[in-house]
């Protein structure tokens, strides 16, 4: 083989365009590669923003829960409390009209303080009670309005005993078993809902 100056310039042209070529496809070849890669990790961020957002989300709402299931539990807590406060009250006037034979004015007085300070209790925790738990407020509610109108005939019996002692004592006997059944249905309204 014969090296002329056009064989040499033609294989080192060969050359050069092979380099060129090579150096330009390992260029492309480095671009894309670093694209992909710059494509996944954008994708790998996304994805680790959106799972980080979905964790937080479910942090809040157990969290959300928690403080619910706390504020429901007080107020029922406040709700029962009232409610035995008021059907003791109703109870224990019942009972001393029952075996005294009259309406101590003392004691109506007293029943007379806890109705008014324990009745619009009761009505403000059924209404924040309505947005903690509907059921639970929806299975005591006639109970409830129950106590409420209870309250009327003490209140009218008391009344009553201003002009007519013995038919008071009367009416507060019948009263007096009724506050008991009263108060063994509440009991078992708010207890049903424990199973």
């Amino acid at each position: 083989m014969v090296f002329t100056a056009e064989s040499i310039l033609l294989s080192l042209f060969t050359a050069l365009i092979a380099g060129i070529g090579s150096y330009f496809g390992y260029y492309v070849k480095a671009r894309a590669e670093l694209k992909a890669a710059t494509e996944d990790l954008k994708q790998h961020i996304a994805n680790q923003a959106e799972a980080t957002r979905t964790i937080e989300c479910e942090k809040l709402s157990v969290a959300t829960e928690g403080t619910m299931g706390a504020e429901a539990r007080q107020c029922i807590y406040s709700l029962v409390s009232a409610l035995q406060c008021l059907l003791h009250s109703m109870c224990w006037i019942g009972w001393d009209t029952a075996f005294r034979r009259t309406v101590r004015a003392d004691l109506a007085k007293l029943y007379d303080s806890d109705a008014h300070r324990l009745l619009p209790e009761i009505s403000a925790r059924q209404a924040v009670l309505s947005r903690l738990d509907s059921q639970l407020l929806l299975n005591t509610d006639s109970y409830i309005r129950k106590l409420f109108q209870h309250d009327v005939c003490i209140g009218e019996a008391i009344v009553l005993s201003e002009t007519d002692m013995p038919a008071a004592v009367a009416a507060m006997a019948d009263l007096f078993e009724q506050s008991s059944d009263l108060k063994i249905e509440i009991d078992n309204a708010f207890l049903v809902l424990k199973r």
